[in-house]
């Protein structure tokens, strides 16, 4: 086909216009090589591999499977290849993005690089051998890939010049897949937190109930209660019991006497003693003493304070007549008793106080004219007297006292107790019981005697018995629920005190709770789709914490650091790259208490299913863990109560 020239026709030569001719594109030719160019652009599926190979990306093409995205960056990477710039780019084809590090000069392996991924690989096969080829394809041709980090990333050592050299801890983190493969060390983080449930604290032998939220007040002296800021009767949050009749006196002094089973209550308070023993006679009418020594009594039937007429009216002289016996029974030796009597003085002459001997000095310095008082004499043994009765003598020589006696009363121990009247020459009291019927859960009781003085028990639930045995002191203004208790009124010694300054019932609660865990072992339990447990992992930490914005332990967005004042327990386990390879865990809890199979040492960290023996599960929680040869997975509970 003969193509016009583009030659004037008149001044080309034939050899000219031949050339032009052999030289012209047959135009079926030409739109061939437009067709191959715009076949080249729009990049046909079939022609892609071709592409590739044309590009020199070829051997990209096993870890790079979306070739038209190796054909839109591979030729920017061919340009940057042998660079980092062409590694984090490669890095970015096989979803893994991160960083580059480089091995410090100083080391041994200085032309090392690490690559810190941002994300955790879904899987171990395909993707560290996809990320590994990437890296070796694209990296400067001196550096080598030594190290993939995520979640978890312990250097070494560095132990050069010193013993520690070429041991473990010159060493860094990670697990090699392949003998002459990279190091893969990968760490993921497990966080719950769970409440101790009753079942739970049941269970383990630790359950406290929940803190009382309801307000709580008995008023023994105006005789009133108020449960949740509402009056309700006496009777409805008190129960008594006491099997012998009892005498109590009012602030004004006044004596009545109470019946079985009565509550002694008066303005005054209510009155809770332990049982006693009166060993002397109550209210004697004659001196047995018949020497020149011998007091006189000169009265009998003399009005007493009770409101009958039993009290003797005696004389003592310094000179001559200065002791009365009492007759007692059942004194034994070695043994600390105490001494009282009502006593009211007449008149006096030449006595200048105190007087008195024979354990009781005090005695007649605490007289008051014309005024009945009960007198306590100093608590004494059985030396001081010689026989069984009780020695009243006035040592102050050329004196007259006459006083009005009444109530002789010795018992056992250093306390003097209300008295216990009767016309044998012993007597017996029994023991009060006061029973409060509390709001439900734990309270805070906080009892406020006559004097002001306060005693607090923590912790307790209704009925709350109050024994004599357990007070400081035993008259009882008030029994209340305090939703503060401070150290001032606390009932255990400040030694054993955990708690802050100020804590309600809730935080005592919770603080004694979380005491009980601290330091206890425990064991994080994996279990697999059938409930069966793949492997036990020993706790590293269980730990009693409180928040603190610089503390050790991180869970859940918060820092906390150990106290013994904390109130809760974080428990923390990191199991080794391998364990339970393969298997996927669905759900995990803490076991408490579980027991070794014997000959599995002590120290072991990773135990098999039948390797440890019985304990409490409790903070069970639904998960879904691949556990992989390369990641170690740490699990984190924050325990509640």
């Amino acid at each position: 086909m003969v193509l016009q020239s583009l030659h004037p026709p008149r001044s080309t030569s034939r050899f000219l216009l031949a050339y032009e001719q052999a030289l012209a594109y047959e135009p079926r030719v030409g739109s061939g090589v437009t067709a191959i160019r715009d076949a080249k652009g729009r990049r046909l599926p079939t022609w892609l591999q071709f592409l590739l190979y044309e590009y020199g990306l070829i051997e990209l093409t096993p870890y790079v499977p979306n070739f038209y995205t190796l054909l839109d960056e591979g030729r920017a990477w061919q340009i940057d290849r042998d660079t980092f710039a062409a590694v984090l780019r490669g890095l970015g084809w096989v979803s893994a993005q991160g960083s580059i590090v480089e091995a410090p000069s100083r080391r041994n392996w200085w032309n090392s690089l690490q690559v810190n991924l941002n994300d955790l690989p879904p899987a171990d096969s395909p993707n560290l051998s996809r990320i590994e080829k990437i890296v070796e394809l694209s990296a400067p041709f001196r550096s080598d890939f030594r190290r993939g980090v995520n979640g978890y990333d312990i250097g070494a050592g560095e132990g050069d010049y010193t013993k520690l050299d070429a041991s473990i801890l010159d060493r860094e983190s990670g697990v090699r897949l392949t003998p002459s493969g990279a190091l893969w060390s990968f760490g993921r983080v497990t966080e719950w937190a769970h409440e101790l449930t009753e079942a739970e604290g049941t269970a383990l032998g630790n359950w406290l109930a929940h803190a009382s939220l309801s307000s709580f007040l008995v008023d023994f002296e105006n005789g009133t209660a108020i449960v949740d800021d509402l009056p309700v009767d006496l009777d409805d949050v008190v129960e008594f019991s006491r099997g012998t009749s009892k005498w109590h006196s009012d602030v004004a002094g006044h004596w009545q006497e109470f019946g079985v089973n009565e509550i002694a209550r008066l303005d005054s308070g209510v009155l809770i003693e332990p049982a006693a023993d009166r060993l002397t006679q109550f209210a004697p009418e004659l001196n047995p003493l018949d020497d020149a020594t011998a007091a006189t009594v000169i009265l009998i039937g003399v009005d007493d304070p009770f409101g009958g007429d039993q009290a003797i009216r005696v004389m003592f002289e310094g000179d001559a007549g200065r002791t009365l016996l009492v007759p007692a029974d059942g004194l034994q030796p070695d043994t600390v008793y105490s001494v009282s009597f009502f006593a009211r003085l007449i008149s006096s002459i030449g006595y200048l106080p105190p007087g008195g001997d024979a354990g009781f000095q005090s005695f007649f310095s605490q007289l008051i004219a014309n005024e009945w008082v009960r007198v306590e004499g100093l608590p004494f043994t059985t030396d001081d007297i010689a026989g069984q009765w009780l020695d009243l003598t006035l040592a102050a020589s050329g004196a007259t006292v006459v006083i009005d006696l009444f109530g002789f009363q010795v018992e056992e121990g250093p306390k003097v107790t209300s008295p216990i009247p009767g016309p044998d020459l012993t007597g017996h009291r029994d023991e009060d019981l006061l029973s409060l019927g509390l709001p439900d859960g734990l309270n805070n009781v906080v009892v406020t005697f006559g004097d002001g003085t306060g005693q607090s028990f923590l912790g307790v639930e209704g009925p709350f018995e109050i024994r004599a045995d357990i007070l400081n002191r035993p008259l009882i203004a008030n029994v209340a629920n305090a939703s503060s208790t401070t150290w001032k009124s606390m009932a255990f010694p400040w030694t054993e005190a955990n708690f802050p300054w100020a804590s309600d019932a809730v935080v005592q609660r919770q603080i004694t709770l979380a005491h009980w865990f601290e330091g206890r072992g425990a064991y994080l339990a994996l279990k697999n789709d059938a409930g069966q447990v793949i492997g036990y992992r020993r706790a590293r930490a269980v730990r009693q914490v409180l928040p603190d914005y610089n503390g050790p332990f991180a869970v859940l967005s918060a820092t906390y650091a150990p106290t013994q004042s904390g109130r809760s327990v974080i428990v923390e386990a990191m199991t080794d790259a391998g364990n339970g390879a393969g298997q996927i865990a669905r759900s995990i809890e803490i076991v408490i208490g579980g027991t070794l199979l014997s000959g599995i040492p002590p120290g072991r960290l990773w135990l098999d299913p039948d390797e440890l023996v019985g304990g409490v599960s409790i903070a069970s929680k639904t998960v879904n863990i691949p556990l992989r040869a390369t990641v170690r997975e740490r699990l984190k509970l924050l325990l509640r109560f």
